[in-house]
């Protein structure tokens, strides 16, 4: 089993001796942000050395949109994908960092602190 790595996209070559004839099939998955897509062809090849060559040639052809039938468009990444996180975790940032300034300001307000606080919301 080989690996490599293509615009982003992770090729496993996954060729298998077929038990009849001795001969490599060609089988591959093509990786992308933990999604994989399987392929396999109808051909097979004297070597594993082939068969991997082989898999790795058609994965990139798969990739570059080149093999009628078969596609990782659904593997694509997706442009804003990476934006959106970054702003969904910008603002957890933000939020806790304005309840951590609150409850330091209200710490060090006073002498007691906490109790004050406590006391005034009318918990005592």
């Amino acid at each position: 089993m080989t690996t490599i790595r293509y615009k982003g996209f992770d090729i496993v070559a996954q060729p298998y001796q077929l038990h009849a004839t001795g001969r490599w099939t060609i089988d591959l998955e093509i990786w992308r942000g933990g999604q994989k897509q399987h392929f396999s062809l109808k051909e097979d090849h004297r070597t594993e050395a082939e068969a991997d060559a082989r898999c790795a040639g058609v994965g990139r052809r798969i990739i570059d949109g080149g093999v009628r039938g078969y596609s990782v468009r659904h593997l694509q990444r997706r442009k804003w994908a990476l934006l959106r996180w970054a702003a969904a975790a910008g603002i957890v940032l933000v939020s806790l960092a304005a309840v951590a300034g609150i409850a330091g300001w209200i710490w060090l307000d006073g002498a007691t602190g906490w109790a004050e606080w406590i006391q005034a919301a009318g918990a005592f």
